[in-house]
């Protein structure tokens, strides 16, 4: 049994965490902020040419209804591993893609994202290392964005820290 709580961690100065639902439901969230207009980083979020320079695995018609694809890799290779409709898409505010969610709000530096992604468990894996791997995916995605927004060229491969090795309150809880 795995207790509610909110699971918290920090990585490179930008905040990622896990929510827990009385369900059992887990929800990966990240909040950032851009200095930039929410004009440009709606449109590095759902313009198809702007998207392949930081997502070359996300595919999508941007529109209320359109369909989306979804590798996690560099190379899409295979079926996709998330795909179906798009359920929002408010421009340039909202862009939902099934549980995948990017808000965007004005602020007066530039704009904030608010992402959240809700997961969904098979029986036989930890939903903790799951969550945690989501959680690690995204803010490597988010890291690719910021690159986007602020220079023309986009390294891809990135080194990432070893999100395993990272202690928080809770990690102990789900097995």
């Amino acid at each position: 049994m795995v207790e509610k709580r909110d699971f918290s961690v920090h990585i490179s100065g930008n905040e990622g965490w896990l929510e827990l639902a009385d369900t059992g439901a887990i929800t990966v969230n990240f909040q950032r902020a851009f200095k930039t207009t929410g004009d440009n980083l709606w449109n590095v979020l759902t313009n198809q040419k702007e998207l392949q320079r930081w997502s070359p695995g996300f595919k999508f018609a941007p529109k209320l209804g359109g369909k989306y694809e979804l590798w996690f890799e560099e190379e899409p290779s295979g079926p996709p591993h998330i795909q179906g409709e798009i359920e929002a898409f408010r421009a340039p505010n909202l862009l939902q893609l099934g549980s995948i969610i990017f808000r965007l709000e004005a602020t007066a530096d530039g704009c904030q994202l608010k992402f959240t992604d809700s997961l969904v468990f098979r029986d036989n894996l930890s939903k903790l290392a799951v969550a945690l791997t989501v959680l690690a995916g995204w803010h490597r995605y988010l890291d690719l964005l910021e690159q986007a927004l602020s220079q023309e060229f986009v390294e891809q491969n990135i080194a990432e820290p070893n999100y395993s090795a990272i202690a928080f309150a809770g990690r102990h809880l789900v097995t």
